[in-house]
């Protein structure tokens, strides 16, 4: 048995949440979102990308899943290993993230704002994955044959 990790990230100064998603199913997913008392809008959108949740699937390392609705997204990785490829992968999907947050509020042309979120949201998320800052992490034991679909 393998163990995921999934949390919910805030935004820093901006009003926005990001789930993080390390190597935990669907089914798991949607648990822990419902047990979050995760917006119905946010729970439909989830509901309709389900397929995108298979990273084995679509080959990916990672996946950024992003609501234009509301500023929600989900990053999706695999089960957490510290190296410097799953670091490198999660700075990828970060990027995206803040790039589509920046257009939704309107600071695309605010560089340094963008850098900073990109920077708050790496330290917070890499202390999170490693267990430095435990006190909003869940774990969640996902099986072998369990992987999202």
């Amino acid at each position: 048995m393998k163990k995921g990790i999934i949390f919910i990230q805030d935004c820093g100064t901006f009003p926005y949440d990001l789930l993080v998603v390390a190597g935990v199913a669907y089914k798991d997913v949607m648990s822990y979102c419902r047990e979050k008392h995760v917006q119905k809008n946010v729970m439909k959108w989830l509901r309709s990308n389900k397929d995108n949740f298979n990273l084995e699937q679509a080959a990916a390392k990672g996946r950024l899943l992003y609501y234009e609705g509301d500023g929600a997204g989900v990053v999706l990785l695999h089960a957490f290993r510290d190296t410097w490829e799953m670091w490198e992968v999660l700075m990828h999907e970060l990027h995206h993230y803040v790039n589509f947050l920046s257009r939704h509020v309107g600071l695309e042309v605010e560089i340094e704002a963008q850098a900073s979120l990109q920077e708050y949201l790496f330290r917070s998320i890499r202390r999170k994955l490693q267990g430095i800052d435990k006190e909003t992490t869940m774990e969640v034991v996902v099986t072998k044959k369990d992987t999202g679909k």
